[in-house]
């Protein structure tokens, strides 16, 4: 229900622009689009965390994900 989850995430950041909830909802949004197979929408949301919200929780794992993304796409196919 990852399609479901980044609507709801959408709708709460349109709804709540500046809610303290919002840096976590992003990242949530990017962690339903990695799972949805999108991983550059996926990359581009993380980013996001990263850019808006430096020094937090959410911005660390965000780097993190990224990293990680970044390190799935260099691995030869099989």
């Amino acid at each position: 229900k990852y399609d479901l989850a980044v609507i709801e995430y959408d709708l709460f950041l349109q709804k709540y622009p500046g809610h303290d909830k919002s840096r976590t909802a992003l990242y949530k949004k990017g962690l339903a689009l990695v799972e949805q197979n999108q991983p550059q929408q996926a990359l581009t949301i993380l980013n996001q965390v990263v850019k808006e919200f430096p020094n937090t929780s959410e911005a660390a794992n965000a780097q993190a994900k990224v990293r990680e993304l970044g390190a799935a796409a260099r691995r030869p196919a099989r």
